[in-house]
């Protein structure tokens, strides 16, 4: 409802005004290059980062004997909150699952309420400086995004983590995730039926989680703030020193 005409030249002239516009994603370099093709040509694609100080693998923090589901996302609709029960519901082991991020009071509620009927399920808020905890002493992370999604920073700090990233399609999130270290599935009214399905496999077979999380820390490192810090100078220099002409 909020894409009127008014929206559009609005967003047009903010994105006419920079000489150059850093994206984490090429997914809105793409939304802008079907309205505005002169406008994409501004724009400069450098992925997110994560910071490999803090993120990183510790497997001293795992519990070996039980497996450990971590849904490292604040509580959203979009963000797949409403369909963490059906996931639940189609998984019959006795795993742990973590939500972990607080976002609208309505789904913590509803995220709440699945806890006390669910005894797998937990809910904590937490801090970002509490975050490579969690990663470190889960050993897979769950990113249910039911709409569309730039990029999660989740998926990047879970890897680097040494974890295996179970997401949905969406997004650039597949320009994150394309390796042995992730499962992306469609989204759709399947979403919850694959999701779960991966998850069981990984509890199925254990050999299979630790193969995808060492490729996930391998992957992680591509993404650490040195490289994204390089690229961000390399294009300022273009600007203030040729122009913008690179």
């Amino acid at each position: 409802a909020f894409r009127s005409t008014e929206w559009f030249e609005f967003l047009g002239r903010i994105f006419s005004s920079p000489r150059r516009i850093v994206s984490v994603d090429t997914n809105s370099i793409n939304v802008i290059r079907s309205f505005w093709p002169e406008l994409a040509s501004k724009m400069r694609f450098i992925p997110n980062f994560v910071d490999d100080s803090l993120f990183f693998p510790k497997p001293e923090k795992r519990n070996p004997k039980r497996l450990r589901v971590l849904f490292p996302r604040r509580s959203q609709i979009n963000r797949g909150s409403r369909i963490l029960a059906d996931i639940l519901k189609r998984i019959p082991h006795d795993v742990d699952f973590y939500w972990v991020g607080e976002g609208d009071a309505q789904d913590t509620e509803i995220i709440r309420d699945l806890c006390k009927k669910d005894s797998r399920l937990s809910y904590y808020s937490a801090e970002f400086n509490e975050m490579p905890s969690w990663y470190q002493r889960c050993d897979i992370a769950v990113i249910p995004t039911i709409t569309c999604e730039g990029t999660s920073l989740s998926c990047v700090e879970a890897m680097a983590c040494g974890r295996p990233v179970l997401a949905t399609r969406s997004g650039g999130m597949p320009e994150y995730l394309a390796g042995s270290q992730a499962v992306l599935v469609e989204r759709g009214d399947t979403v919850t039926d694959q999701l779960a399905w991966s998850i069981r496999m990984l509890y199925e077979h254990p050999a299979l989680c630790t193969e995808m999380g060492a490729a996930g820390a391998a992957r992680g490192r591509e993404f650490s703030t040195a490289h994204y810090y390089e690229e961000f100078v390399r294009i300022v220099r273009d600007v203030t020193e040729n122009g913008g002409a690179q």
